[in-house]
């Protein structure tokens, strides 16, 4: 069952766990999750979960779905959640796979369960790409709505000594604690149960992979909690909504030093002085 991209997605997730879906991933179409077969079958079924999604001020026609007899479904929703190679060193995989990493490269073991952020969505992909040059050994990191904790964990396995990990999720809290447990971090990797608010620690980098409309409102706030020194990296912007960004970010004082595309998202790494 996947949901298409324009939704609101955490209100998504939340309707397909409270109907039974046991994970829920996000890929580059949507959300993709199975359920096992229900007793009033699937027409049934459908026709309730379309009812939740319109109560929850979703449309049900982002609904697609098609019927699987007789398979492994723990096996048949790790489909297409292979290894995938981001910016230079970092190699991403589920704990099912091998990876392929070399000698140099940063392996990172990411079980999605039901919250957001592997790599096979774009945003995440950009996100990694940036965070990996700016990450310096003995850095305080701020992940904000870090969902599986990859951004996070990968901030620690590049040397950050502390990484704050943000969510007001509960089911991020718990998937990022597996994930940095198994990825060697979990002494780096804090999670902080709530948002980042007004007298957080402040730190030496900040990332935030969020849909533009949630994270425009949080810019001005979270800017405060970056030494003057600092970097930041945000994600979830879509191309069309670059100029918008720009002109916020710029207005807070902070200043372009790279950026990045892929598919119709757009990332950006920003510095408080010119690199």
């Amino acid at each position: 069952m996947e949901v298409v991209d324009e939704v609101d997605r955490m209100w998504a997730a939340e309707v397909l766990v409270v109907a039974g879906a046991r994970a829920v991933v996000e890929t580059d179409r949507g959300l993709k999750t199975h359920f096992a077969e229900p007793a009033a079958g699937p027409e049934g079924f459908l026709g309730s979960l379309e009812s939740s999604l319109v109560e929850s001020g979703l449309a049900a026609s982002i609904v697609s779905w098609r019927w699987q007899r007789h398979e492994d479904w723990a096996t048949l929703w790790r489909q297409g959640l292979g290894p995938r190679r981001v910016g230079r060193r970092i190699v991403v995989h589920p704990s099912w796979t091998e990876s392929p990493s070399g000698q140099d490269d940063i392996d990172l073991t990411i079980d999605p369960g039901i919250a957001f952020g592997t790599a096979e969505h774009a945003t995440t992909r950009l996100a990694l790409a940036l965070l990996e040059p700016r990450v310096e050994p003995g850095q305080w990191v701020a992940d904000v709505g870090t969902g599986t904790g990859i951004l996070g964990i990968a901030a620690a396995r590049l040397g950050a000594a502390r990484v704050l990990a943000y969510d007001t999720d509960p089911y991020a809290w718990s998937v990022t604690r597996e994930n940095a447990l198994r990825n060697g971090v979990p002494t780096v990797v804090q999670v902080v149960e709530g948002p980042m608010e007004e007298g957080a620690p402040e730190v030496e980098g900040l990332v935030v992979n969020i849909e533009w409309v949630r994270l425009a409102p949080l810019i001005p706030s979270l800017s405060t909690r970056v030494r003057s020194t600092g970097w930041m990296v945000l994600s979830g912007v879509l191309n069309k909504q670059r100029e918008t960004a720009l002109v916020l970010v710029r207005d807070l004082g902070w200043v372009v030093v790279d950026e990045a595309v892929e598919e119709e998202w757009w990332a950006v790494a920003l510095s408080r002085a010119a690199a």
